[in-house]
This record gives C-alpha cells, structure tokens and sequence, in this order.
C-alpha cells in the first residue's frame, strides 16, 4: 500500500492509503487507515473495500463504489466507521468521481451510508437497527423487520462481526430508539454526473451538500478543511488533484 491523505483533528490522526487488489481492475481495492499507538507503531483501524468504474458511454465520470468496511475491533466504538466513509467521499469529491454503494448486507454501514444523504435503490428489506440494554448475550445491536423473518438473511459472520442480534419483535425500552435502515440492496447519492434532466448547476448544489455533510463527520469547519478545535490541520492530501485521480481512479 502507498499514502495518500492523511487527517488530522485535535489528538486524532488518520494515515490513508491505497492497497490495490488482486486483479484491481476487477476486484477493486482498499482504502486503508493507519494510525500511531502510543509506542510510535503503526496499526491498521480499518479499511473499506472499494470498486471504481467509469460510466458506461462516457470517457468523462467515474463512479465509486463502496463494497464493504471493517473496523478494528480494538477500536470499535470511537465513531470510525462515519469518518472512514466520510474520508472516502471526500477523496471522490476530490478526484471528482460520483459515489455509490454495491449490495449492502451490513446494518450498521447501511445506516452510516444513510447519514451521508444514500438512497436505497428499490427491492431491499427494511429493518430497525436498535442498541440493546442489558442483553444476556451481551450484543451490542439488534435488528428487527417489520416485513418478513430476517431468519438466513445475514451470515452468521456479519452477524458476530457486527455483534447483531436478530430479534422477533422490538423491546420495548427501544421502540422510540431504533433507527430504520435497508439491507439486501444497492445504493445511490443524490450527488451523480449531470443528464438531461439535471445541469451543472445543480450537480454543484449536490455537491456542496455533500461537503457539508463530509465537514460535519470530519469536524472541520464549512468554508475551509481545517478542524473546528484543535491543532490538526484537516485533510492533507500528497499529492495534486490530478496525481491524486490517476491513482485512485485507476484501480
């Protein structure tokens, strides 16, 4: 893997790279994060699984699609997870490729992907996303459709990886708490190239939206990327725009 960004805000750091694949051209690649322990090693936080592909019949937009995430069980529960995806749709904004997502059977980045303006493209399964209290299998989620048995839907590794418990029915201390999220389809962003139906003004506003939304996740300020608090400096990339696209839009 090679860096190519890294952000900072107050006492956080992120280290990001690109790992090709195996075959990139078909199986994509990773965006990896690393930061330093205590000790001055690096360790690896996480990483997202990405695929980038030009549009079909134009040489001029790229898409990026996100295919999974992992998040380091070390670090888990510091909130990562929102400023992983956040650091990926900022380097599509940078390299000015259009964001999307591949089937997504995960609740927990279903729901991320929601708080950054996703859409559910049709035929997926809707589902409540609840944090369980006091649960005897000590699960951190739990996750319950209204439509039909989620019984075989998720594996049994999404299930512990993400420490999801399937439910019958929603308890009670959490029927006001839960959070709506799609699994079991793809995704789309308001945030796409212009068509006959749309000029570049308007992709302008989506974009803009988006940004807000990338600064809000990031915790930097709206007119510039530097952090809100701290002594960080925001997103620093390694490179130009233009050295940038070719490497990340490569693979």
């Amino acid at each position: 893997w090679w860096e190519i960004a890294e952000y900072n805000c107050g006492e956080r750091s992120i280290i990001v790279g690109i790992q090709p694949h195996r075959n990139p051209k078909r199986n994509g690649m990773s965006l990896v994060f690393y930061r330093d322990d205590l000790e001055g090693n690096r360790v690896k936080v996480g990483r997202l699984l990405l695929k980038n592909d030009r549009i079909p019949s134009s040489m001029e937009f790229y898409f990026s699609s996100i295919i999974g995430m992992e998040v380091n069980s070390r670090v888990r529960g510091e909130g990562l997870s929102k400023v992983l995806v956040a650091i990926w749709l900022d380097i599509c904004l940078q390299t000015e490729c259009f964001p999307r997502a591949a089937m997504m059977n995960k609740p927990l980045i279903s729901l991320v992907l929601s708080k950054f303006g996703f859409i559910p493209d049709d035929g997926g399964c809707k589902c409540v996303l609840v944090r369980l209290e006091n649960d005897d299998d000590e699960h951190t989620f739990g996750l319950y459709s209204p439509q039909k048995s989620l019984d075989g839907a998720l594996s049994h590794r999404v299930l512990r990886i993400q420490n999801i418990k399937l439910l019958r029915m929603l308890p009670d201390s959490s029927r006001q708490k839960g959070a709506e999220v799609v699994i079991k389809t793809t995704f789309r962003h308001p945030h796409k190239p212009p068509d006959g139906n749309r000029d570049s003004d308007e992709v302008q506003v989506e974009r803009i939206l988006l940004k807000d939304k990338i600064n809000a996740a990031l915790n930097l300020t709206i007119d510039t990327d530097m952090p809100t608090s701290g002594s960080g400096s925001g997103m620093k990339y390694c490179s130009s725009k233009d050295k940038l696209s070719k490497a990340f839009l490569f693979f």
